[in-house]
């Protein structure tokens, strides 16, 4: 009877180890899933970093195109200019 009575406590204690081995898992598991949302978050402020940086670009292109614009306005008055002093 005390035997069986060991090897009762042996098993749950075996059954205990186990839980303990699997909660380790999963710890480890959580971890590695925050590690993968914390890297799909700064995936994301990088995305958001690129648009801030294509609307920036695209400021600049059109205020580069209005500053030739306004310079070929300026050549074509400048020739005229020169057209009327002859």
């Amino acid at each position: 009877m005390e035997d069986n009575f060991q090897t009762f406590q042996k098993g749950l204690q075996s059954e205990q180890s186990d839980d303990a081995s699997v909660q380790d898992n999963f710890q480890t598991f959580q971890k590695g899933l925050q590690s993968e949302q914390s890297d799909d978050a700064s995936v994301q402020s990088e995305q958001s970093d690129d648009a801030s940086v294509q609307v920036s670009n695209t400021q600049i292109l059109n205020t580069l195109s209005g500053v030739l614009k306004q310079n070929s306005e300026l050549i074509q008055m400048m020739q005229q200019l020169q057209l009327n002093g002859r």
